[in-house]
C-alpha cells in the first residue's frame, strides 16, 4: 500500500507539468519566446491603431455628411408664418399662382411679401401682415390682417380663427423662400421710362 502511494503522487506531478509552459533550456529559446511575445504585442498595437483610425475617420465622415445636409436643408418658418400663409391662400382669387418672395417675423406679427396673378393675368407683388394675440385654448389667434396696409374685414378673421385648430393640427409647409440676391446683375431697369424722348 505504501509503495503504490508514491507512484500516484508521481503521476499527479507529471500531469500538472503537461499544462505548464515548456522550460527554457537555452538562451536561443529565451530569445525566440521574447521575439514571439513582441510580435504578438505589435499585432495588438497595430489592431488598436487601425481601430482608432477607423473610428476617427468614421466620426469625421459623419460630421461632414451632417454638415453638408444642414447646409442644403431649407429654412423653416414658425407656425405664425404658416397661419398667415393659409389665410393668404384662402383669400386670394388664384392661390395656385402665389409665390412667396420674403418673410419677416416680428414679436407679434408676420409680414409676407408675395406675388400672385390677378383676374387680368398680371402678376402683382403685395405685402400681407398678420397680427396675433394670446388665446387660452390655442395659445395664439389672429388679431387682425392687413394687405397693402389696409385692414381686412374683421369678420373674415373671426371666421378663420374658428378653423384655426384644424390648421394647427395639420400644419402647412413652413419652408421659407431663399434670401433675395444682393447682386445687381439681375436688376433690370427700363431706361426708356426714365428718359424723355426728344424726337
Amino acid at each position: 500500500m505504501s509503495e503504490k502511494s508514491p507512484d500516484k503522487k508521481g503521476k499527479g506531478i507529471k500531469k500538472g507539468k503537461k499544462n505548464e509552459l515548456p522550460e527554457i533550456k537555452t538562451a536561443d529559446d529565451e530569445i525566440n519566446i521574447a521575439v514571439a511575445q513582441s510580435a504578438i504585442t505589435e499585432e495588438k498595437s497595430k489592431k488598436k491603431k487601425t481601430l482608432i483610425k477607423r473610428g476617427v475617420i468614421g466620426t469625421v465622415a459623419v460630421f461632414l455628411i451632417w454638415g453638408i445636409y444642414m447646409l442644403f436643408i431649407p429654412y423653416k418658418g414658425t407656425m405664425a408664418f404658416g397661419i398667415c400663409k393659409v389665410f393668404l391662400e384662402l383669400n386670394v382669387q388664384y392661390p395656385s399662382t402665389i409665390e412667396v418672395s420674403n418673410v419677416e417675423e416680428f414679436a407679434t406679427s408676420v409680414r409676407v411679401w408675395y406675388s400672385h396673378s390677378d383676374s387680368f393675368g398680371e402678376f402683382r407683388m403685395e405685402p400681407i401682415q398678420c397680427y396675433f394675440k394670446a388665446d387660452e385654448e390655442l395659445g395664439f389667434i389672429l388679431d387682425k390682417v392687413t394687405v397693402r396696409r389696409r385692414e381686412i374685414d374683421p369678420e373674415l378673421v373671426n371666421k378663420f380663427n374658428q378653423s384655426l385648430a384644424v390648421v394647427l393640427q395639420n400644419p402647412p409647409d413652413l419652408t421659407l423662400p431663399p434670401p433675395p440676391d444682393d447682386s445687381l446683375k439681375n436688376l433690370h431697369i427700363d431706361i426708356n421710362r426714365i428718359f424723355k424722348p426728344i424726337f
